[in-house]
């Protein structure tokens, strides 16, 4: 169009209506480079590296990023470069700042939860997620009161026993939801449980306190550890068969088979018991006398009145969104994954909703099978990066096809 233009200046300069279209193709291309910040090419590389770059200033987004450009290191360090480049258009405009990002581990949970919501959250214990010092309308509820906890972590390395706040409701057995006023059911937004669900000797049971507590509309926000990151290194994952029996003998108490497994097989890595996404390469067992001392629990655990605090239920992020599938087929439970991180440290996130019952259902047999088998895989190569990881702390490189495989190392 502008060659045309300069064809008409050049054959009809006596004509006096070209000038006028002249000047205004000048100015429209002046405008469309002040625009484009030189073209249309320059413009969807800054709208590229603007979202990039957002893309990475929240942590929950580039968690997620991390993980799934981890087999590809070429490729993400070509793409940090391309987010990171300079830009000088960009730096000359006078468009106002952004929010600023989540950066915590708390702002990513309640990142979902508005600010004047009304929170239950299950065994803050002495690291509340929405403290109520921060202003949160929330409630806690815990096996014991403050002072008790107070008494309990008193002195514990890198406990900070101020930050336990008072206990709103005390669970002493049976569902969570007996536990809080029957004028409170279905009040709450926010159901939030952090290192807790592992715990609880009936999973459905559990999920179903949150929808009796929380209003229709409400979310469930978990805090779930990975076995491949903690001291359940070596338990199995877990299947959704084992929720269904624990939940059809309404379990309140852990069994002898859980009580000798989680003594047995705790692990630690380097003189800790969780780690994060790196080798792994001091492994030792928790207890010093192990197969005994998990022996002298599973003969005690029935006869005993103390309530024994154990890891029940073993998961990784697919796992955990393959159980919540299965639960929901099966009209077990009505929650659904809205959000689910990949592993950060020794922990990942999941969000719930309602309509998970709704949702599984409407999917066919063809579909299910899809969905199952796609996360069964995906739980299986979660499984060989902890596999990865331990090879790569090894001393010695080990060849899979080798017979002897670690057993010469030890």
């Amino acid at each position: 169009m502008l060659e045309r233009a300069r064809q008409l200046k050049t054959h009809c300069e006596p004509i006096s209506v070209v000038r006028p279209i002249w000047r205004g193709l000048g100015h429209l291309r002046d405008a469309g480079n002040r625009l484009t910040g030189g073209g249309l090419r320059s413009l969807a590389k800054r709208l590229g590296q603007k979202s990039l770059r957002r893309a990475m200033s929240q942590p929950l987004l580039k968690m997620i990023g991390r993980s799934a450009l981890w087999p590809f290191p070429s490729f993400s360090a070509r793409l940090y470069r391309f987010a990171t480049a300079p830009d000088i258009a960009a730096a000359n405009s006078t468009s106002l700042p952004s929010t600023p990002p989540a950066t915590s581990r708390a702002e990513i949970l309640l990142s979902r939860v508005p600010r004047d919501a009304c929170i239950i959250e299950i065994g803050p214990s002495y690291n509340p997620i929405a403290p109520k010092a921060a202003g949160w309308n929330a409630k806690t509820l815990d096996h014991t009161t403050r002072e008790r906890l107070i008494t309990k972590y008193q002195g514990q390395p890198g406990v900070d026993v101020r930050r336990i706040e008072e206990v709103d409701f005390i669970w002493t057995g049976g569902p969570l939801s007996d536990a809080v006023p029957t004028s409170l059911h279905g009040t709450f937004d926010a159901f939030i449980a952090s290192h807790v669900i592992e715990h609880t000797p009936d999973l459905v049971a559990f999920l179903d306190a949150a929808a009796t507590l929380l209003k229709p509309e409400g979310t469930v926000v978990l805090v779930i550890p990975d076995k491949r990151y903690c001291f359940d290194y070596f338990q199995p994952l877990t299947t959704t068969g084992q929720l269904l029996a624990a939940h059809a003998e309404r379990r309140s108490r852990h069994t002898r088979r859980i009580a000798f497994d989680h003594v047995a097989y705790a692990i630690k890595n380097g003189g800790v018991g969780a780690w994060g996404q790196h080798s792994v390469g001091d492994l030792s067992f928790f207890h010093l006398r192990p197969i005994a001392e998990a022996n002298n629990l599973f003969n005690s655990i029935e006869a005993s009145k103390e309530y024994a605090d154990l890891h029940a239920w073993h998961f990784t992020p697919s796992s955990f969104e393959l159980l919540l599938l299965e639960l929901a087929r099966l009209g077990e439970t009505d929650w659904r994954i809205e959000c689910i991180t990949p592993a950060s440290g020794c922990e990942f996130f999941a969000w719930l909703r309602r309509g998970g019952a709704a949702a599984a259902a409407f999917l066919t047999p063809d579909q299910l099978a899809e969905r199952r088998l796609n996360l069964l895989k995906r739980a299986l190569l979660e499984i060989r990066q902890q596999i990865d990881w331990l090879l790569a702390g090894e001393a010695k490189p080990v060849s899979p096809n080798s017979n002897n495989l670690l057993r010469d190392q030890f």
